[in-house]
């Protein structure tokens, strides 16, 4: 790693000599089913496109402590041939989940080639909107995964980073083509599960100003009425960037609309080394940043009284893939790539759950303040920068 790609990370210009301290004990963490209640999910994504082994994490799955986990239901490993549907896969991972005490939730998302033009079978990206045999083929399928699953899940995330072109196409991305998504979808599932809970957004811009300008004009076309949530991403160097000014922007453009929706972060993370995929790729990551990151991430959500916390994700990703396998692994997980052995963050967001659950609280007494330096905000790589939105 050459010395520029080091001084991406604003420097430690001094450390405090180590303290002579005596260890008094170690945290009991506990697992899931030992904790009653918390606003901590785990990334539970992208076995829809076979892209880690759940059956190695399980060990360290049950001990880690988080009560939620977002799972991708893949359209297009459901429904192979028309109007056939395979839920078997599911089947296992929601189980698995419920057994140890974690409820999943579902994120909808992605096309099936069987209804698009998608080039191939993960179709990540094509949504099923500008075609009416594309619609009957997504409100259909939606209707038989609620229909086999509303026993045992509640909870359903529409779409997946509508904001970004990789995750919209054919079309640019459009948030009025997105509320159109979402109200279909809203029809599809409340028809099966008139109870169910609906989140939109999943937003790569996230509370950063292109996300809450995407989010006002879906608003403006009523996506606003048809959901109880809205969720957004967060991916960027400095983990407080998402600071208090932004989230009060974020609820400020929610009460203009006369709404009272919770608020979930669905999505974020950093990797534990440097890779050219993905998030903050090219940056030199390592374990030790990454827990890091992790904490100050979580803690600065935890701050923000977001309803839900999300980390992704469990595991490393063995071969991203993206129209296709890409070659390449992607170490985004708490365990490691091939090992599945944990890493320092899976201990830091282990201790996290352990110790915030939805029995603390928040002191109204404490505040903090960030200060970033606009050299630091101009050096951030954010995923929705340079990306056309409308």
């Amino acid at each position: 790693m050459n010395e520029s790609a080091h001084a991406e990370f604003p420097r430690v210009e001094q450390r405090l000599p180590d303290a002579a301290l005596e260890a008094i004990g170690v945290l009991r963490t506990r697992s899931s089913e030992e904790i009653e209640s918390s606003r901590f999910n785990i990334g539970y994504e992208c076995l829809d496109r076979k892209m880690w082994f759940p059956e190695k994490a399980l060990p360290h799955l049950v001990t880690l402590g988080a009560k939620r986990a977002r799972v991708q239901t893949g359209w297009s490993r459901c429904e192979t041939e028309n109007g056939q549907y395979d839920f078997a896969w599911l089947d296992e991972i929601v189980d698995t989940l419920l057994s140890h005490g974690i409820q999943p939730w579902f994120n909808v998302s992605y096309g099936n080639m069987l209804y698009t033009d998608a080039p191939a079978a993960d179709a990540v990206g094509w949504a099923p909107i500008y075609s009416q045999t594309a619609r009957d083929g997504w409100t259909s399928f939606l209707q038989a995964l609620v229909r086999h699953f509303r026993d045992r899940v509640r909870h359903y995330e529409i779409w997946n980073e509508p904001d970004l072109a990789v995750f919209w196409k054919p079309h640019p991305p459009s948030p009025a083509g997105y509320t159109d998504l979402v109200k279909l979808s809203v029809a599809a599932i409340r028809a099966e599960q008139p109870e169910a809970f609906l989140i939109a957004g999943a937003l790569a811009c996230g509370s950063r100003q292109p996300g809450l300008a995407y989010l006002e004009t879906c608003l403006r076309n009523g996506m606003g009425e048809l959901i109880d949530a809205v969720s957004y991403h967060y991916y960027a160097r400095i983990p407080e960037m998402n600071d208090c000014r932004e989230m009060d922007a974020f609820r400020a453009l929610l009460k203009r609309h006369g709404l009272d929706l919770e608020l979930w972060q669905s999505e974020s993370g950093c990797p534990s080394q440097c890779s050219q995929t993905e998030a903050m790729a090219g940056l030199p990551w390592n374990e030790e940043k990454q827990a890091k990151w992790l904490l100050r991430r979580n803690l600065t959500d935890l701050g923000h009284e977001v309803d839900m916390v999300t980390w992704f994700h469990l595991a490393d990703f063995w071969n991203y893939y993206k129209d296709g396998p890409v070659g390449e692994p992607v170490f985004f997980g708490l365990l490691r790539n091939e090992s599945y052995t944990p890493k320092p963050s899976y201990c830091a967001f282990q201790t996290l759950c352990s110790l915030f659950d939805c029995g603390t609280r928040r002191s109204l007494q404490w505040t903090l303040t960030i200060n970033v330096t606009r050299k630091e905000m101009a050096d951030m790589p954010v995923r929705c920068g340079k990306e056309e939105l409308f």
